[in-house]
């Protein structure tokens, strides 16, 4: 990390701020269409916070979720994109990053974080999307952020949990685990 580099250091802070933004917004939006769109940005924004801290495992791994998040956006107007070979090939991208950029726990955390997200995207069912994020996702995040001495990191995970809790409630779990609402476009 380069936190003898007082300046960069903040510099990373305020760059993450603008991540949190992106994901306070993300689990509000009415569609997973939004939804990925959302975590696209917030995941550039955060790849260039995760850079400024060296956690580099974490860079690598945004970028793949970054990919995946732009396909399935892309797929709810080409069909063809939502095909299961680019899942494996999603799958084998995320092993290879963290197999190339394995720095022990760190590289672990990402890989959990970024595999499970991957995977409860591709359901493509606000539901799980949520409870995925809830259980698993988030508070794996916000391990790693805490390990990198990422504060606005850290305060995004609570910040997102509490926001996924919101969602819930605001648009009634019923309503999130129904394959017919217009939370499932």
């Amino acid at each position: 990390m380069f936190l003898n580099q007082p300046t960069i250091y903040w510099i990373a802070q305020l760059v993450g701020v603008g991540s949190l933004i992106s994901y306070i917004v993300a689990f509000q939006v009415k569609n997973n269409t939004r939804l990925y769109l959302a975590q696209t940005v917030g995941g550039f924004i955060m790849a260039i916070h995760l850079f400024l801290l060296g956690a580099i495992s974490g860079v690598a791994l945004q970028f793949v979720s970054m990919g995946e998040f732009l396909l399935l956006f892309l797929a709810k107007k080409y069909p063809k994109l939502k095909n299961k070979i680019f899942l494996v090939l999603f799958i084998a991208g995320h092993i290879a990053i963290t197999v190339i950029y394995w720095d022990g726990l760190l590289a672990g955390l990402a890989f959990v974080a970024s595999f499970v997200t991957m995977l409860a995207m591709w359901s493509n069912n606000a539901r799980l999307i949520r409870v995925a994020n809830l259980f698993v996702i988030l508070p794996v995040w916000l391990v790693y952020n805490f390990l990198i001495r990422s504060i606005p990191g850290v305060a995004m995970e609570i910040i997102s949990m509490i926001s996924v809790i919101v969602s819930i409630v605001r648009f009634g779990w019923k309503n999130l685990g129904d394959p017919n609402s217009e939370f499932q476009n």
